[in-house]
């Protein structure tokens, strides 16, 4: 562009008469642009060269920015996975609260009758020992006044015997039979041959005298209902 201006310039310059010092004047001024353009090409072609450089530049960054954002997406994919895969553990998380919550539960639940159940047992056992202690009380008692009334039996019963020998003695003498003499010494009374007793003499008002019972039977003692207890 600014040679086709100076062509024209010089051209325009020639079509009038020009003095020598006008023509060299413009073929300094010529050559003086000629120059300039020179240098200017030189620096347009260093400034094509960086161009080019910054072009491939721009390539590669324009290449890694493509592959930064295609590995962004990939992340952003795996981050929205993982945002997926945190979302049920929290979800699943969250039921294991809720049932470990439920099961604290019903474990105070069970530990809370399994109390109340101990505590009913025993009770019942407490009162079933009182119970029990009441009833070897009163079982006690009652042995110990029945052992009273056999004793007191026994005693009477071998009173009236003796009685009923001394009278029987110092009335017909009867013959002894030939039964077993008792533990105690004394002879039982046996039976005539018409089976009646042998002592049918005996006063009236007075108690037929029995026969020996022998030993009592055997009853435990409250000492001994008391340890059996």
């Amino acid at each position: 562009m600014r040679r086709v201006v100076l062509v024209i310039s010089v051209i325009a310059g020639l079509a009038g008469c020009v003095s020598k010092t006008e023509y060299r004047a413009l073929m300094d001024k010529y050559a003086h642009t000629l120059a300039i353009k020179n240098e200017l090409d030189v620096e347009y072609g260093d400034l094509r060269k960086q161009v080019g450089v910054l072009e491939q530049g721009h390539g590669k960054l324009a290449g890694s920015l493509t592959e930064m954002k295609q590995a962004h997406t990939a992340s952003t994919g795996q981050m929205k996975l993982m945002q997926q895969d945190l979302e049920s553990a929290k979800g699943l998380l969250q039921k294991e609260a809720q049932l470990i919550q439920e099961l604290r539960t019903t474990v105070g639940s069970l530990k809370t009758q399994v109390e109340q159940d101990a505590m009913d047992l025993k009770r019942a056992l407490d009162d079933a020992q009182a119970e029990v202690r009441a009833s070897q009380e009163d079982l006690r008692r009652q042995l110990q006044a029945l052992q009273k009334r056999v004793n007191d039996l026994v005693v009477k019963v071998r009173r009236m015997t003796a009685a009923g020998d001394k009278k029987s003695g110092s009335s017909t003498a009867v013959p002894d039979s030939p039964k077993a003499v008792s533990d105690n010494g004394k002879k039982a009374v046996g039976p005539n041959q018409d089976g009646s007793s042998a002592a049918q003499g005996t006063p009236e008002g007075t108690e037929q005298p029995a026969a020996d019972p022998g030993p009592p039977p055997l009853i435990g003692t409250p000492s001994e209902a008391g340890g059996k207890s």
